[in-house]
């Protein structure tokens, strides 16, 4: 039984996080996004912050028809959960738990909830065209 209070949402976006060592030295990395929902997001990257540090995440979001400049949706929270092992499904990724996500401009709310239609559909299609594939055969 799936116990998320959120509904997730697969997206694959870069972004750049931040935490601080225990040596107190700050630590900067970028991957992307996994998924991403209302309460946390899983990060994939080369170098992930140890479990219950606080991270601080930057996502770039696409640019868009009505806008040319980037603009970015930031978030902080500790990392719950650390995957690093060949053997974990998201090997080298991690994810955080936290706070409400905060967007650039308030105008950039409508531009991200069709954002994650526009990838949703896309997926539902390429499911739909496989789908229709593996019947044919």
């Amino acid at each position: 039984m799936d116990k998320r209070k959120c509904a997730r949402y697969r997206l694959d976006l870069p972004v750049t996080y931040m935490w601080r060592e225990s040596s107190g030295e700050c630590a900067h990395a970028a991957g992307f996004i996994r998924d991403i929902s209302a309460n946390g997001m899983l990060v994939l990257g080369g170098e992930c912050p140890p479990a219950q540090a606080q991270v601080w995440c930057e996502v770039m979001l696409p640019p868009s028809y009505s806008r040319d400049s980037i603009r970015r949706l930031r978030a902080a929270g500790p990392v719950v959960r650390v995957a690093n092992s060949p053997s974990d499904e998201y090997a080298n990724g991690f994810a955080i738990q936290g706070s409400p996500f905060l967007l650039t401009a308030e105008a950039d709310k409508a531009e991200w909830v069709r954002l994650i239609a526009d990838q949703q559909q896309a997926r539902a299609k390429e499911q739909d065209v496989a789908a229709q594939e593996g019947a044919s055969r």
